[in-house]
């Protein structure tokens, strides 16, 4: 048995309407400038899409569901919502290798022992995969300012000092 399926596309050869006769089921989408899916409805019921910044196609952070009238609004994460270049991969890997110098397990700046903790336990895994930061690991770290006189490391805690640094600014990158 044959399906009478019927595609639409617009002039950029999007697809924006698929019909499918025998099992009565349509699905419309629509796009932004950039490509990504907007909404999408299937048989009145619609789904539109957000995207946050360094996001494509292959990853969306905020779903909201529109069922007859009643709004579900949830975060959805999929496989890939950005990937590290080559070089930013090799600081969060060589961030996790490091280990943590001695001036940062005791003395005057061991109070950031928790914050470079928490980067290689939970933002660098999250980084590597390419998946979303938990909000409250992201907000401990994002809003923590580093008060470290650089003067005072040797060469080894400075360069942990400086990946650290580094593998913060990815996290707000990429949040």
């Amino acid at each position: 048995m044959q399906t009478a399926l019927f595609k639409f596309y617009d002039a950029l050869n999007r697809i924006i309407s698929e019909k499918d006769i025998d099992k009565e089921k349509e699905i419309c989408y629509t796009y932004d400038n950039d490509g990504n899916i907007l909404t999408k409805s299937v048989n009145g019921v619609a789904t539109s899409y957000a995207y946050g910044e360094g996001t494509d196609r292959s990853g969306y952070i905020r779903r909201k569901e529109f069922d007859f009238g009643k709004a579900r609004d949830e975060e959805v994460l999929l496989m890939g919502k950005y990937k590290l270049t080559e070089e930013e991969k090799a600081a969060v890997n060589k961030f996790c290798k490091y280990s943590v110098p001695f001036i940062f397990k005791s003395g005057e700046y061991c109070g950031y022992m928790q914050y470079f903790e928490l980067v290689n336990f939970e933002i660098c895994p999250a980084l590597l995969k390419g998946k979303r930061i938990d909000e409250k690991i992201y907000q401990a770290i994002a809003l923590r300012e580093v008060d470290i006189i650089k003067e005072k490391l040797d060469n080894n805690a400075l360069e942990f000092l400086n990946l650290y640094l580094f593998i913060k600014h990815l996290a707000k990158k990429y949040h």
